[in-house]
């Protein structure tokens, strides 16, 4: 339960992209499952890899893991691409370290895909009791409560899609 739990705030906020914006997902790991996505520009569904290597990888050579985000979103009218670690509120510094694993995935799918698209990487948490706004690698959190904070330095693509969420339901 508690894997799951963590993917909370990043379902959440690939629900409310592809609702309440242009942004959409092109890709995502919600469920930790052994088959993922990636969306090129195209639109082709491209099988995403977990190992370089996955016969070394089983004979204990773990740096042939291959690191994947929880949630990569592609703003249009930015040209960005948001690679997102879902997190739970306790656990946000393991969330920002992990950010910095993702340079494989990078160079494998986005860059490479997405070649003039900028690319952002953030930290999505949910749970805890705070209500301050999130700083530094956190750009957003949906908290045990409820309540939804979001980072001044957070995509624009997070901030639109709360502003129209909230706008639709006024």
């Amino acid at each position: 339960m508690k894997q799951m739990a963590k993917k909370i705030g990043t379902i959440f906020l690939d629900i409310v992209v592809e609702e309440f914006s242009n942004g959409f997902t092109i890709y995502h790991n919600h469920a930790g499952c052994e088959r993922g996505y990636f969306i090129t520009e195209e639109g082709e569904k491209l099988t995403v890899v977990k190992y370089n290597d996955r016969s070394k990888y089983k004979k204990g050579k773990k740096s042939e893991r291959i690191s994947l985000p929880d949630l990569v979103l592609l703003d249009p009218d930015k040209q960005e691409i948001i690679n997102i670690e879902g997190e739970m509120y306790q656990n946000a510094k393991a969330g920002i370290e992990q950010l910095k694993t993702f340079k494989y995935f990078e160079k494998l799918y986005i860059k490479k895909y997405y070649p003039k698209h900028k690319i952002i990487r953030t930290v999505v948490l949910y749970g805890g009791k705070d209500r301050k706004k999130p700083i530094g690698k956190i750009s957003f959190i949906l908290n045990s409560d409820g309540y939804i904070l979001i980072s001044v330095t957070a995509p624009n693509l997070f901030k639109t899609s709360i502003k129209n969420i909230f706008s639709y339901w006024r």
